[in-house]
């Protein structure tokens, strides 16, 4: 067996920009169209809140939850070509202010032929 792991932190400004990508996703309904003005992370649950500045000046807090975080991320990861399995196991942690996208996955070894 093999098992490969991987970790991927992202800062408040890129989460920020990964936001902003989102946003323009066609058919995403997840976030307002607007201005992503800033990122909170909180754990247990693990949340992220971001405020959104819509036309208009009006400011709207948007709450995603983790689910919606990896979505968000996937979808910047697609965009950018950063190449993600899959088959792996994702999960989300805070590390001070750091989101980070650990990666995991176990792969059988074949037999040789004979």
């Amino acid at each position: 067996m093999i098992l490969e792991t991987r970790q991927i932190a992202f800062s408040p400004s890129a989460l920020i920009k990964m936001l902003r990508w989102f946003s323009q996703a066609q058919g995403q309904k997840n976030l307002p169209l607007g201005l992503v003005t800033n990122v909170e992370l909180k754990q247990e649950p693990l949340v992220l809140a971001t405020n959104i500045q819509k036309i208009g000046g009006t400011i709207k807090t948007v709450i995603l939850d983790e689910a919606t975080i990896i979505t968000v991320i996937l979808y910047y990861c697609r965009q950018q070509r950063i190449p993600i399995a899959r088959t792996a196991r994702k999960t989300l942690r805070v590390h001070g202010d750091l989101l980070i996208l650990d990666l995991s996955r176990r792969m059988e070894v074949p037999a040789p032929p004979m």
